[in-house]
């Protein structure tokens, strides 16, 4: 009886090992936070806590998004790094914080930000166009406008959000391609300041979210002059996009991503990214989404994920290094 016993033990244990297992893999068992690298109400924010809703039903917890400003990102990676590597605190960054950061700010990470941040899902793409300022300028066409650029180096200015912003990087595209030489205006007031500078004419070029810009473009105090991308923007379908224009390499669409320590269990990383694609599915997410000027990203697994995100730090490293750009902080 005793060696029965013995037995039945020996063929339960791995049934047993396996509900345990399953009972710690559990996600969520806590309250979710989400980090944000921006103070409350701006783009990245507004993404943040419109998705934040749902993933309250989603996952049956309360979801909490929480503001980490400052460092052009890095205070929000570095806290998300403390956290248990658990899925339980996550990021939601975008191409600034997200891409540009890890390697033009590589030198102030504590960690291999390629190595140990994994990219869970992405949630909405930002449409750009690049933009110039109606007040005392006679191009209101792309061609005109790079003509005029080439016929004046080093006379006219481009604003941006500082040094190694994705202004700055599109503007350095946009030089390398066409030819032309315009004087940086960096500025730490973000998109307000540069909205405000094009408005006055202070500067003549630079790239926005058309949910920023669009109500000046209607006024008739900021010029559009094309879209970044291959594809032309629904609600202004006569600006043509800088691929039709000859120049598809310039030019970066805003994505915004959520992120999570590489650590993170695979199982929890997929339950993350299973999330996402239900919320994304959600006719009043759609909504939202579409209200304030942004797009639905591409359809992809989380495999397909990772994959996107390696290419594009590959792509924005080359970017970086091929323009030598560089912040010496």
């Amino acid at each position: 009886m005793t060696r029965l016993l013995v037995i039945l033990a020996a063929l339960a244990a791995p049934f047993a090992a396996t509900t345990m297992a399953q009972a710690q893999n559990k996600f969520p068992t806590d309250a979710i936070r989400i980090l944000v690298p921006y103070g409350p109400g701006g783009a990245t924010d507004t993404s943040a806590r419109v998705v934040a809703e749902h993933l309250k039903k989603h996952f049956n917890v309360s979801v909490v998004v929480e503001n980490k400003v400052g460092a052009s990102g890095i205070i929000a990676i570095e806290e998300m790094m403390r956290a248990k590597p658990d899925g339980h605190t996550v990021m939601l960054g975008n191409v600034s914080t997200n891409g540009l950061t890890p390697i033009l700010l590589k030198h102030k990470l504590k960690i291999d930000y390629p190595r140990d941040v994994v990219t869970l899902a992405r949630i909405v793409d930002a449409p750009v166009y690049m933009i110039t300022t109606a007040k005392d300028m006679p191009a209101k066409t792309f061609k005109d406008f790079i003509a005029l650029m080439k016929a004046n180096p080093g006379k006219y200015r481009y604003s941006s959000a500082g040094h190694g912003s994705i202004q700055q990087i599109d503007t350095a595209m946009l030089a390398a391609a066409t030819g032309i030489d315009m004087i940086h205006v960096p500025t730490k007031a973000g998109a307000p300041q540069i909205q405000r500078d094009i408005i006055n004419g202070d500067t003549q070029l630079s790239w926005s979210n058309p949910a920023s810009t669009l109500k000046f473009v209607k006024a008739g105090q900021v010029v559009p002059l094309a879209a970044v991308g291959n594809k032309r923007l629904s609600f202004m379908p006569e600006l043509p996009t800088l691929a039709e224009l000859g120049y598809p390499d310039v030019g970066s669409i805003q994505w915004q991503t959520i992120v999570a320590p590489s650590a993170v269990p695979a199982d929890v990383q997929q339950a993350w990214h299973m999330a996402i694609a239900e919320t994304l599915k959600q006719p009043d997410i759609q909504q939202a989404i579409n209200r304030i000027g942004f797009m639905l990203p591409p359809v992809l697994s989380l495999g397909e994920t990772k994959t996107w995100a390696k290419s594009e730090h590959d792509r924005y490293s080359k970017i970086i290094t091929d323009l030598k750009i560089k912040i010496e902080e």
